[in-house]
C-alpha cells in the first residue's frame, strides 16, 4: 500500500514538472518568437529608409583644353597632379594614368558624372609647342575641345564625420568580391548567415581565455555589429547579432547583403573623418573608383579590413603589402585567380594615391561657399543627403593664387626688414580674388597668408576701400 502511494506520488511529481516545463518552454517560444519578431521589424524598418547619411561634396569647375590655349606642358602636368592622376614610365592601361615625352603628355581621362550627362574616359594625347597646346587627339583622330573633369575641393559632413561614396553590387569587380570573401568569409555563399564551424572554432578559444578574443564572423555578422550594433564584446550581443544574421540572411539575398556590406565597412582614417565603403576607400588609396582597380589593389583592400589603420598602405607599406600577398595566395589556393594572374598581381607596387586633401585646396572659398549653401539648404540636408555641388572654382588658378600670395609676402618681408612681425605681432596677411570678367564668377580665392593659423576670411570679411 505504502509502495503504491510513493510511486503516484513520484509519479505526480514528474507529471507536475513536466507541465511546468510545458509551460516554460511554452513561454520562452512565445518570448523568443516576438523577440525575434521585434528585430525583424527593426531590420526592415532601419534597411528600407535611407541607409547612410551621406556627405555632400563640393567640386571645381572642369578645366578645358584646345589647341591654341595658353598651357605649358608642366602646367597641363599640374593640372593632373591636383586631379590625382599617376605618373608612369609607359602607357597607362586603365583611367587615372598617364605617361610623357618631350613635349607631350597622354592621359587615360576618367569617368565622370556631370549632372546633365556621362562622361566616358579616353585616352588623350596633347602635344605642345612655346607653352601652348599644339594638338588635342584621341586615337590619332584631331579634337577641338577637351574637358578635364573637376576637383573635389571639399565635403560636408554631419556629426558623424564618416566619408562614403556608395556603388551598387553591379559595380564591385569580381575580383574584389572574390578577394573579400575569400579572406574574411570564405563560405559566404554557402552558409545562411552563421558559420557554426567558424563560431565553434572561436567559441573554444573564447572559452579557453575566459573572454571574447576571436572572431568567427561571417560577413553577415560583421555587416550587423558594425550597422545595428554597438561595439563592446559581450556573449549577450554575439547571441543578438548571431539571430540578426539568420533574419537578414532571410530577408535579403546574399548580393544585397554582399552590397551593404561593401558600403558599410570601416576601412580607416583620414584625419578626423572616417573612411567607409569600398566604393570610398578605392578613391582614398588608390585614387580612382572600384570598377578600374586591379586585382593587386582589390587584394590589398581585402587585407586592410581586418585592422584597417595597421594594414593601411599610407602608414604600413611593408605590411600592407605582406597582407596583400596573403590574400592573393588564398584566392590562387581556392582557384580564384590563375598562377599568371597571382604573379602579375605580386609584381605590383604597393603605391597608394598622393591626392591632397580636399581641404587644403581652397579652405577660404569653401568657408564662403558654406554660408550661401546654408542660406539656400537645411543644414540636414548638406550634411546627409549627398548632394553634389559643382562651383566655378578654377583649381589651377586657385593654386598659382595661393602660391603667388605667398611668394610676394615674402618677397616683400626680405626687402624690407621691418614688416617681419616681433614678438607678439601678426604676419603681413594679404588676400585675393580672381574673377571671370565677363561673368563675375569667381575663378579662386585666398583670404589669408595660411589658413592653418588663420581662417579669418580677408577676401571677404576684412572691411577696407579699394585702392
Amino acid at each position: 500500500m505504502g509502495r503504491k502511494k510513493s510511486k503516484k506520488k513520484r509519479s505526480g511529481a514528474r507529471s507536475f514538472l513536466l507541465k511546468i516545463l510545458i509551460a516554460l518552454s511554452i513561454v520562452l517560444f512565445i518570448s523568443f518568437s516576438g523577440y525575434v519578431a521585434y528585430l525583424t521589424v527593426t531590420i526592415q524598418e532601419r534597411l528600407s529608409q535611407r541607409k547612410w547619411s551621406i556627405p555632400s561634396r563640393v567640386y571645381s569647375d572642369s578645366d578645358y583644353l584646345f589647341p591654341g590655349k595658353k598651357v605649358s606642358k608642366s602646367d597641363f602636368v599640374e593640372m593632373l597632379k591636383l586631379r590625382g592622376y599617376k605618373q608612369y614610365s609607359h602607357r597607362p592601361q586603365r583611367p587615372g594614368g598617364y605617361w610623357s615625352g618631350r613635349g607631350w603628355v597622354e592621359v587615360y581621362l576618367r569617368d565622370f558624372q556631370y549632372p546633365d550627362r556621362n562622361f566616358e574616359g579616353f585616352r588623350l594625347k596633347v602635344t605642345f609647342t612655346r607653352n601652348r597646346i599644339r594638338s588635342l587627339k584621341k586615337n590619332n583622330i584631331p579634337l577641338n575641345l577637351v574637358e578635364i573633369e573637376p576637383v573635389e575641393i571639399a565635403q560636408l559632413f554631419g556629426p558623424q564625420r564618416e566619408s562614403r561614396y556608395l556603388v551598387s553590387y553591379d559595380q564591385l569587380p569580381k575580383y574584389l568580391i572574390d578577394a573579400v570573401v575569400t579572406i574574411e568569409d570564405k563560405r559566404f555563399f554557402e552558409h545562411r548567415g552563421i558559420d557554426w564551424r567558424g563560431i565553434l572554432r572561436a567559441l573554444w578559444v573564447d572559452i579557453k581565455h575566459r573572454s571574447v578574443v576571436q572572431g568567427g564572423s561571417t560577413l553577415t555578422q560583421q555587416l550587423v555589429k558594425n550597422y545595428f550594433l554597438e561595439p563592446k564584446r559581450s556573449f549577450v550581443r554575439k547571441a543578438k547579432e548571431a539571430v540578426m544574421s539568420i533574419i537578414i540572411e532571410t530577408l535579403y539575398s546574399k548580393e544585397e547583403i554582399l552590397e551593404m556590406y561593401m558600403n558599410e565597412i570601416y576601412m580607416g582614417q583620414k584625419g578626423g573623418v572616417s573612411i567607409n565603403g569600398m566604393g570610398e576607400a578605392s578613391r582614398y588609396f588608390f585614387g580612382h573608383g572600384v570598377s578600374d582597380l586591379t586585382l593587386g589593389e582589390a587584394a590589398t583592400l581585402a587585407g586592410i579590413i581586418r585592422a584597417p589603420n595597421y594594414y593601411s598602405p599610407f602608414s604600413n607599406p611593408e605590411l600592407a603589402k605582406k597582407r596583400r600577398n596573403l590574400v592573393l595566395e588564398k584566392m590562387l589556393k581556392a582557384g580564384k585567380i590563375s598562377r599568371e594572374e597571382y604573379e602579375e598581381a605580386l609584381a605590383e607596387p604597393v603605391v597608394p594615391s598622393r591626392i591632397p586633401s580636399p581641404v587644403r585646396k581652397a579652405p577660404y572659398y569653401v568657408d564662403f561657399l558654406k554660408r550661401q549653401l546654408q542660406e539656400l539648404y537645411p543644414k540636414k540636408v548638406l550634411t546627409s543627403m549627398g548632394l553634389r555641388i559643382f562651383t566655378t572654382l578654377n583649381p589651377y588658378f586657385q593654386m598659382c593664387a595661393r602660391k603667388a600670395l605667398r611668394e610676394e609676402l615674402s618677397r616683400l618681408e626680405k626687402e624690407y626688414p621691418a614688416l617681419v612681425p616681433k614678438g607678439d605681432q601678426q604676419p603681413l596677411q594679404a588676400a585675393m580674388v580672381v574673377v571671370q570678367p565677363k561673368t563675375g564668377a569667381i575663378l579662386a580665392m585666398v583670404g589669408g597668408r595660411d589658413y592653418r593659423y588663420s581662417s579669418f576670411n580677408r577676401a571677404v570679411d576684412a572691411h577696407r576701400q579699394p585702392g
